[in-house]
């Protein structure tokens, strides 16, 4: 009788037409959408510049923040207020941009390294 409680639970919060289209929009857009975008984009560019491109995630989520939980709210039928700008999250968000900028400036390249003299 434990694994059909543990069922129920699993299924419940999902019944709603809500749930499942949020949960559906997270999985094809958020996860599998991002993954292909990866699969294909990742391997034009340098590990660094990967690196940093997947930096600018928390300025991203910084700007959805200030809309998307009053949509998601709505269509839920719930009241969820959205993220009001601050300083904080402008002066974070630029630098995250500005360490992007500076990492792609193009210097010249560094002389080797003198090895062990003999």
């Amino acid at each position: 009788m434990p694994v059909f409680f543990l069922i129920i639970a699993c299924v419940t919060p999902g019944a709603s037409m809500q749930a499942f289209v949020l949960i559906g929009s997270l999985t094809l857009f958020c996860s599998v959408g991002a993954y292909m975008l990866m699969n294909y984009w990742q391997p034009m560019v340098s590990a660094t510049e990967a690196g940093l491109i997947y930096t600018t995630e928390p300025a991203f989520t910084a700007i959805y923040v200030l809309f998307l939980p009053a949509m998601l709210g709505s269509f839920t039928g719930s009241s969820y207020p959205n993220e009001s700008l601050s300083t904080q999250m402008v002066v974070g968000g630029g630098l995250i941009l500005a360490a992007n900028v500076l990492m792609q400036w193009k210097r010249p390249p560094h002389l080797p390294p003198a090895g062990p003299v003999s």
